[in-house]
């Protein structure tokens, strides 16, 4: 059903990319302790508490992000045995500063079990770092500094919740107003309750993170909520479609 509603939502006019997450852009995301070796063996160059998220196909270019080191993600990160991971350059940087002028592309992060923080996950296996990503700008920490970021690919039929964020060219309002005909036209359990920009869900979630927009001002922004019973929610949209 989210597949068909993606498909169709894509087929509207000024829709210029669809693409899907964990979580809305500049919401707040999962946070893992992790560390990071330049080589195998040769110990841990970089450790702090990262945050992260799991990514669909076509997610930095929705938000008008490019790879700047290394590669983006291609089919075969999606498949539950790859163990490939994107940072950002904020993640970058401080990695260099540690590592002395070393690059992230190449090394290898994992989440250990043992971490000061009691909800720390399991641990898991090492992940290849294979791309630096352009900093999104919506994440300032209380210095105004992009906080270090890892993006996992990730397949719609594993993410929950599953969100969608939808570019669009000018004004959303005339899409805004056809998702609950789109939504009805593909389930007639799935009913749209809200609709906003992407920069008024920046506002709302923080007033003072609306100067962080910046280059993103042009873009508006619908984002889709899938929860694991079947809700659906738009946002910065911010359209929420649950199923009833």
């Amino acid at each position: 059903t989210f597949e068909e509603l993606q498909r169709r939502i894509a087929e509207e006019p000024g829709v210029v990319a669809v693409t899907f997450a964990d979580r809305a852009p500049g919401s707040a995301p999962t946070t893992r302790f992790g560390e990071v070796e330049s080589s195998p063996g040769a110990g841990p160059a970089y450790d702090d508490v990262f945050w992260t998220s799991e990514v669909g196909p076509g997610f930095f270019e929705a938000l008008d992000r490019r790879i700047v080191a290394g590669r983006g993600f291609h089919g075969g990160d999606r498949s539950p045995r790859a163990l490939t991971v994107i940072v950002n350059e904020a993640f970058a940087r401080t990695f260099s500063l540690r590592s002395r002028g070393g690059s992230p592309v190449g090394a290898r992060l994992r989440y250990p079990a043992s971490s000061a923080r009691p909800d720390a996950p399991a641990a898991k296996s090492w992940f290849e770092i294979v791309g630096v990503v352009r900093d999104v700008g919506l994440d300032p920490d209380d210095w105004g500094n992009e906080r270090p970021y890892v993006f996992h690919a990730a397949a719609a039929g594993t993410v929950s919740p599953l969100v969608t964020t939808v570019r669009v060219r000018g004004d959303p309002a005339a899409l805004s107003a056809r998702l609950p005909v789109i939504a009805a036209d593909v389930d007639a359990g799935l009913f749209v309750r809200d609709a906003r920009p992407l920069n008024a869900w920046i506002r709302q979630r923080d007033v003072s993170l609306a100067m962080q927009v910046g280059g993103l001002a042009g873009v508006t922004s619908l984002v889709l909520f899938v929860e694991p019973c079947g809700d659906i929610g738009l946002r910065s949209g911010l359209v929420q479609v649950r199923q009833q």
